[in-house]
């Protein structure tokens, strides 16, 4: 089952998950792990997206790097 962002918001209330911004300094949370990063410095998920599906939300590399490999 896909995770949406109204699915780790009700887990995670806390989290400050961006989809877009153009504050590439903005301290936000990987939405997989929870990690606090830049903005600047997220990947675009590749299994959790937004409610609707069609964004992807932003990941820390090592998450991102979890979701290519479990592609494969």
């Amino acid at each position: 089952m896909m995770k949406t962002l109204s699915d780790i918001m009700i887990l995670h209330p806390d989290w400050n998950i961006v989809l877009v911004t153009d504050d590439m300094d903005l301290r936000v949370n990987c939405a997989s792990c929870g990690k606090s990063l830049p903005f600047g410095q997220t990947y675009t998920s590749r299994q959790l997206f937004t409610d609707n599906g069609y964004f992807g939300l932003a990941v820390c590399t090592d998450c991102y790097l979890k979701e290519w490999e479990a592609e494969k």
